[in-house]
């Protein structure tokens, strides 16, 4: 691990050992990503990088503002290249990059042109098209997700390029896209997704009188980005960097968090171990853990997979526990995902708003009685990958009142066993 970040420290262009990036680092040494990102946190801590908070900009995705600390962040920041503000994110434009100690390699931001590609690696195509101009392409690029924008559109479009040897009959072979105001595609109805095949011939038609400029972005790039909320997630960095808290007055939207929320509903005085063993169960499934009072801790997963993953362990280590204690020990559990804000509080980082609010309710209806997990976060496809593993055993029981609700929840159970299960 250490031998391939010092290869790319010292041997990557400077352009990418400036702003190492974690998980391209162990793409590119095929290795686990986690372990990559931990491997940098101990790095930092020890002095041999330093931690960078960049601001990237929506439009040219370039890091506009860098802090070395996230008390130093403002909820705006602004572009010159793109001359606009934006708005901060903490899961979407903030991310963690790490700059190598000068003591290692000396190192220096240079952008010699905004646009060019080497600054700009997540632009895979880009084309101007002249007023009223009608132009064919056609599009070779390599499978995954992309977005076609343009300044002059009020919409993108999603395009997802399928692999040459594994075509769909619903892809198409052709696009044709219209722009004038917003993109539209006449012979698709409205979809949140494209399906295209590898080779997809495109056709661009310029309805407005002036040049416009459009781009294909491959969002596979945007999924390599420690994100502020990504690197919440892990553990490790709330041990080694307790004071890296957003400002006082500072509070950071977040489009979508995950929340494992667990209370020990028949404590034992004076028994502090349960607590520690809830911590480490956590902690084991890739998430970092916040204690919420003497009975209660908060989860923060990156995966919902790896959030019902806890809560399974939770259940099946539960049985063995039991035997220590003088009456069997109940646990409310709930698993909730959406939309909150990170602030800080008594010193440390803390969420509000809906996610947070429904994790609290979801935990208050379980009341001992299983898992409570709202009904579309259950049929989420990692969660179906997980419940079809024959070393699962659960039951999905009826949702009933007080579990009725305009979000529909689902009181979940795990079995000790199969034979539970008969």
């Amino acid at each position: 691990m250490r031998l391939a970040l010092a290869d790319y420290i010292f041997r990557a262009p400077e352009r990418l050992a400036y702003r190492l990036r974690p998980i391209e680092l162990a793409e590119a040494y095929a290795l686990d990503p986690l372990a990559v990102l931990k491997a940098c946190l101990i790095l930092s801590r020890e002095g041999d990088l330093h931690l960078m908070w960049d601001c990237r900009c929506p439009g040219c995705k370039g890091p506009k503002e860098s802090f070395q600390h996230l008390g130093q962040l403002k909820d705006q920041a602004y572009c010159p290249s793109c001359a606009v503000s934006y708005g901060l994110a903490f899961d979407q434009n903030l991310e963690l990059t790490f700059q190598p100690a000068k003591k290692l390699r000396e190192t220096q931001e240079k952008y010699f042109c905004a646009g060019s590609p080497g600054n700009t690696p997540h632009i895979s195509w880009q084309q101007n098209l002249q007023g009223h101009e009608t132009r064919p392409f056609e599009l070779q690029l390599p499978p995954g997700p992309y977005v076609l924008r343009s300044l002059s559109s009020e919409n993108e479009l999603i395009l997802m390029i399928l692999p040459a040897h594994k075509p769909h009959p619903d892809a198409q072979n052709q696009l044709r896209v219209e722009v004038l105001g917003q993109f539209t595609t006449p012979e698709l109805a409205p979809q949140d997704v494209i399906l295209c095949n590898a080779q997809v011939r495109l056709q661009l038609l310029n309805h407005n009188a002036h040049e416009i400029t459009l781009s294909l972005e491959n969002l596979h790039w945007q999924s390599q980005a420690v994100t502020a909320a990504r690197v919440q997630a892990v553990q490790a960095f709330h041990d080694l960097f307790p004071e890296e808290v957003l400002g006082p007055d500072e509070a950071l939207p977040l489009q979508s968090q995950i929340f494992l929320a667990v209370e020990i509903l028949n404590p034992v005085e004076g028994d502090t171990e349960l607590l520690q063993w809830l911590q480490s169960r956590i902690q084991a499934h890739e998430g970092a853990c916040l204690q919420e009072s003497e009975t209660s801790v908060l989860g923060i997963f990156a995966s919902p997979f790896e959030a019902l993953s806890a809560a399974w362990d939770l259940r099946q280590e539960l049985a063995n526990l039991n035997p220590l204690y003088p009456e069997p020990i109940q646990l409310g559990v709930g698993i909730a995902e959406g939309p909150c804000e990170v602030f800080v509080e008594a010193g440390r980082l803390a969420y509000r708003g809906f996610a947070r609010d429904r994790a609290q309710t979801a935990l208050e209806r379980s009341a001992g009685r299983g898992l409570v997990i709202s009904e579309t976060l259950l049929q989420r496809a990692e969660m179906q990958v997980f419940l079809q593993d024959p070393f699962v055993c659960a039951q999905v029981l009826a949702a009933a009142d007080p579990l009725e609700s305009p979000h529909p929840w689902v009181l979940f159970e795990f079995a000790n066993g199969i034979e539970d299960l008969f």
